[in-house]
């Protein structure tokens, strides 16, 4: 199921990050069929006025390590999808742009590890820091 684009400006998305990586989500039991994933929970789903959604979780993993999860995504059409559709390299922009504003909302360090297949939507991960498991 996917959420209905709900623009918020960056003080509001600021404060619904910390609440967004409050408890963990159970990669396993997700796994196993169990529960939403974070993306059909509004929580996790934070739509800036430009057009990006940025999916966050704190995930607990097979290992039982955790780590912070970040995924990103436009929405179309907005001003941010006629902008990058004007670029020469857009994925490589929208990247750029996404690490930028994960900065801004004052996410932890995540590092860029896949483009997931058909959509080519990236998602970042990052060592778990400064929160309880």
């Amino acid at each position: 199921m996917v959420l209905p684009f709900e623009p918020q400006p960056v003080s509001i998305l600021r404060a619904r990050l910390v609440a967004a990586l409050a408890e963990p989500v159970d990669v396993l039991g997700l796994l196993a069929g169990h529960g939403a994933r974070p993306g059909e929970l509004r929580q996790h789903v934070l739509d800036c006025e430009d057009g990006m959604r940025l999916i966050v979780s704190r995930d607990r993993m097979l290992d039982d390590t955790v780590q912070i999860h970040l995924s990103a995504s436009i929405n179309q059409p907005s001003a941010l999808w006629n902008a990058l559709a004007r670029q020469r390299k857009p994925v490589r922009r929208f990247i750029l742009l996404a690490e930028q504003r994960w900065r801004t909302l004052g996410g932890p360090p995540v590092a860029l590890y896949s483009l997931s297949d058909g959509k080519g939507v990236p998602h970042w991960l990052g060592r778990e820091e400064g929160h309880a498991s």
